[in-house]
């Protein structure tokens, strides 16, 4: 019964949790929508409440509540995802724009205030970035002529949007002179990642047209010893499989050949002699040029992080 008294406050806890604040959003709400709202989330609050009683009087049983409980949190999630506070929109004065234009105001790297707008069809666009660094948080403050507890939840975000935009500019600052070497290294890593995959299902390959020629070499084998015998004996079927099994062509030693998907065939037919070999040699060549490209790609590597440290030891 804990679990589901938790779960159950849980929710009460959540509707609690939600502030209707005097600040407007992009999506907007009306008065009546806003008020709407709120009387529905109050409404969940109340069934929490009333069925934790229940449960605890016996009344329903812990499956009832738990079902219940479900029902709350899914129409809780459509009120409040992720718990995020929703803005109540408060009167404006009607829009006279024919194309139905809405315009919202946005706070640039300068912590100065910009407008943007919205005609309802394409998203709207940003202005163009700002080449020069943000400004820092405390300018921002001194702008708004705030401290941080009595800034609004919008100006909050923003300064905290400006304080990893700091973060961000410094450390790009401080890799500007190193900035080709650190590209460098990382394209050599991502090349090194192609080589190292290219090399592991080549080495699969290799081992898989071992397993061929072998399986070839046995069925060579089984034809010679057949080629040996009179007609007659090659339709006993005693001295096939005798011949079959001394080739190595039995279910039991041609397993591993199975296990690897390869065919063993009724007929036996073997490939001519050289045929897999070639393949193999040529797999071995792009064996080792592809060992030699993932070499010579890790001293790239090693070079430019050695020099990367010895500019930034902390990088």
């Amino acid at each position: 019964m804990g679990s589901i008294d938790n779960i159950i406050n849980n929710i009460i806890n959540d509707t609690n949790d939600i502030e209707f604040i005097d600040e407007v959003k992009e999506k907007e709400l009306t008065e009546n929508q806003a008020e709407s709202l709120e009387k529905k989330i109050d409404n969940i609050n109340k069934k929490a409440q009333s069925t934790k009683e229940q449960l605890k009087k016996g009344n329903i049983t812990i499956k009832e509540a738990t079902k219940r409980a479900k029902k709350y949190k899914i129409k809780l999630n459509k009120y409040d995802k992720k718990k995020t506070k929703i803005g109540k929109a408060q009167p404006r004065p009607p829009n006279d724009n024919p194309n139905n234009v809405r315009c919202f105001m946005r706070y640039n790297n300068q912590g100065n205030l910009y407008r943007v707008c919205d005609s309802g069809g394409k998203k709207h666009t940003k202005p163009p970035a700002q080449l020069t660094p943000p400004i820092s948080t405390e300018d921002f403050l001194n702008k708004l002529n705030k401290d941080y507890s009595n800034l609004t939840e919008g100006q909050k975000r923003e300064y905290h949007r400006l304080d990893m935009a700091n973060r961000r500019y410094d450390r790009r600052q401080e890799q500007e002179p190193i900035k080709e070497t650190l590209e460098s290294v990382l394209q050599g890593q991502r090349r090194l990642g192609g080589f190292v995959a290219k090399e592991q299902k080549i080495d699969e390959t290799i081992q898989r047209e071992k397993l061929k020629k072998e399986l070839n070499d046995r069925k060579l084998k089984y034809k010679s010893l057949m080629k040996n015998l009179n007609a007659s004996q090659r339709k006993q079927k005693h001295i096939i499989e005798a011949n079959m099994k001394t080739a190595g062509l039995d279910n039991a030693s041609t397993k591993k050949f199975k296990k690897a998907g390869l065919k063993i065939g009724k007929s036996f037919n073997p490939q001519k002699k050289g045929v897999i070999q070639q393949n193999i040699k040529e797999l071995k060549s792009n064996l080792g040029n592809t060992q030699e490209n993932i070499i010579e790609t890790k001293k790239e590597i090693k070079e430019g992080q050695k020099e990367i440290k010895s500019f930034n030891p902390f990088i």
